[in-house]
């Protein structure tokens, strides 16, 4: 939730830039002072996105974005977003540079690590990520671990590493592995899927089964059927969900069209009166 006015929230992202780059902002500034800063910069990302390069107008706004978006008092998560989202068509390495950014990831920080990664994930494939956020799982709080996994999992198919998650304690760590699987193909995940398949949780076994489904295991089918009418209630709202999704993901009938007839035969020419 932002607390600041508009006149802090540039004092207080300008303090934090170097002196040449804090000089390369101030000179976008109107004769009247402080411009409204989100619709300031966002229109000024969006100009040069639209165009596909940076410009003077742009550039020196990036190194201030990167100081905004982690920071809830400046901007809400949906703003910060969609700043994020046009920053990132002029500066490829904002993921990279967002996550470098985190240098502290004790306690007092995990608001604005969870924000960060919550960013990352609406803006980047995390190809280039996966490894820096392996730190993540050795973290005592849930959240941070929970996110990072999905994140790892958007990046990086192997099963070696998703293996170890599935004994994570938290449900939410575990679920968000098979969510970030779900996204990749291959033999190679069934493992995970099938051993999440028998977790104790009704998220992690019920989404397993979802992806082994779809991938063509009909004995996962039956066995979210029958979760769905003799399991106990988490597992029958959960298997519920998940057959929901199935049958959205099934292709609409096709229109009926008009039965094909035959021509009607031409009608029969009266003889001729012989001559």
């Amino acid at each position: 939730m932002t607390t600041l006015s508009n006149d802090e929230i540039w004092s207080v992202l300008l303090r934090r830039l170097t002196p040449s780059a804090r000089t390369g902002v101030t000179k976008l500034f109107p004769p009247a002072g402080f411009p409204p800063f989100f619709s300031f910069v966002l229109d000024a990302l969006e100009k040069d996105a639209a165009i596909g390069r940076i410009t003077p107008i742009s550039g020196p706004l990036i190194d201030i974005v990167i100081q905004a978006l982690s920071d809830p008092a400046v901007l809400e998560i949906a703003d910060a977003v969609r700043l994020a989202l046009a920053a990132v068509k002029l500066d490829h390495r904002l993921d990279d540079k967002l996550l470098n950014g985190l240098a502290d990831l004790s306690e007092a920080h995990v608001a604005e690590a969870a924000r960060v990664l919550e960013i990352i994930d609406a803006i980047s494939d995390c190809q280039r990520l996966a490894l820096p956020l392996m730190k993540f799982l050795k973290l005592p709080q849930s959240q941070l671990r929970s996110k990072a996994v999905r994140l790892i999992a958007r990046a990086r198919r192997n099963p070696s590493w998703a293996e170890a998650i599935l004994d994570d304690p938290d449900p939410r760590v575990r679920s968000n592995l098979i969510d970030g699987l779900a996204q990749h193909s291959g033999d190679q995940l069934e493992s995970v899927f099938r051993r999440g398949a028998e977790d104790r949780h009704h998220r992690v076994a019920v989404g397993a089964l979802l992806q082994l489904y779809r991938r063509g295991d009909q004995a996962s089918y039956e066995r979210i059927c029958t979760l769905a009418r003799e399991g106990d209630e988490p597992h029958r709202l959960a298997a519920a969900w998940a057959l929901r999704q199935i049958e959205a993901a099934k292709p609409a009938p096709a229109e009926p069209q008009p039965a094909e007839t035959q021509p009607d035969e031409p009608a029969s020419q009266p003889a001729q009166p012989a001559a």
